[in-house]
């Protein structure tokens, strides 16, 4: 979905495995008001994102070449372009094609999402939602990026253990290895076992 919906929040979402799979990532802010940059900068620091703030695309070019970014927050009415023209000139670029970003703004986001629609790392923000919703988009990205980048690692690291049925029936997993994977981050690891559960359905039980 390209437009943020989340009836999870209406429901009180615990916020406790959001805030882990944000920490230590690294985001760049493109917003040219002061007092908006300052606020997300903030939002960002207290769910342990680390972020980087310009406010215009030129200065943003800059910052993507110099940093290794895990997603892009674009405002969509800037000084010297817009959000949406700098989606495009960022996919572009191979390096990107899968970097998450989100459109930003208080106005109607409504032409945004229909211009975002087939991309599944692409996503609207309205300035008068709660910033949870912002960050709980983020973070569903960023699960599925660990079960895309991880799983080879995993298995080449020894923490599945194959056995000698075939994948397809059986698969054990090595919970002191996984846990030290995720640097001792037990919500990290169940975040990593839900996206083993979702994407390896056929290994069988996986151990608690």
């Amino acid at each position: 979905h390209s437009c943020l919906c989340f009836s999870e929040f209406e429901h009180g979402q615990d916020m406790s495995v959001v805030r882990s799979q944000l920490r230590g990532r690294k985001v760049l802010l493109v917003e040219d008001d002061i007092v908006s940059r300052k606020l997300l900068h903030e939002v960002c620091d207290g769910y342990g994102l680390i972020s980087v703030g310009v406010s215009s695309g030129g200065e943003m070019w800059e910052q993507l070449e110099a940093h290794n970014f895990d997603a892009v927050l674009l405002d969509l009415n800037l000084p010297d372009t817009d959000g949406l023209t700098l989606r495009k000139t960022i996919r572009a670029q191979a390096a990107f094609k899968l970097l998450p970003i989100i459109i930003m703004s208080a106005s109607n986001l409504d032409s945004v999402s229909r211009s975002l629609k087939g991309d599944t790392v692409s996503g609207c923000f309205h300035k008068t939602q709660p910033f949870e919703q912002l960050l709980f988009l983020l973070a569903t990205w960023f699960s599925e990026q660990l079960g895309a980048d991880k799983k080879d690692n995993l298995v080449e690291d020894g923490i599945l253990q194959p056995s000698d049925v075939p994948l397809t029936e059986q698969q054990s997993l090595n919970c002191t290895l996984g846990i030290a994977y995720c640097h001792g981050d037990r919500e990290n690891f169940q975040l990593l076992l839900a996206t083993f559960r979702e994407q390896f359905a056929g290994f069988g039980d996986l151990s608690k």
